[in-house]
């Protein structure tokens, strides 16, 4: 099996793709939006160069930077519930412009799906008070 990275098209999709996401945030999302810088094109830059290897691509991203520590570099933030649920709505809309095979699709938006829940710094899930 080729690598997800190969499979979506290689460079061009992912930009392709984090150019979308960050479109859609910038335009739709007010909550992310504030995360970020009022320039995002090293932000886009980066996460270009990371998407690019979490795919099965170049490393590129941790030959310049090293580990991505992702928790780590988001503990700045808040990423609760809504954040993660807003960030996978615009990462899954911007799948969807890829029109990807079925299978490399559903692979791809697992992943990301287990990536968003991992970011989650904030508890705020409603607790279900036991008898």
């Amino acid at each position: 099996m080729k690598a997800p990275y190969d499979e979506i098209g290689g460079a061009e999709a992912v930009e392709r793709l984090v150019n979308g996401f960050y479109d859609r945030i910038e335009e739709a999302y007010p909550l992310l939006r504030d995360m970020l810088p009022n320039n995002t094109t090293v932000t886009r830059r980066k996460l270009i160069e990371f998407l690019t290897g979490w795919l099965g691509g170049p490393q590129l991203y941790i030959e310049k930077y090293g580990h991505p520590r992702l928790r780590m570099r988001h503990f700045p933030f808040k990423v609760d519930t809504e954040a993660a649920r807003q960030w996978l709505e615009a990462m899954y809309a911007s799948l969807d412009d890829l029109e990807l095979e079925e299978r490399v699709d559903t692979f791809i938006r697992a992943r990301f799906l287990q990536t968003a829940a991992h970011m989650r710094n904030v508890d705020d899930e409603v607790a279900v008070p036991s008898d």
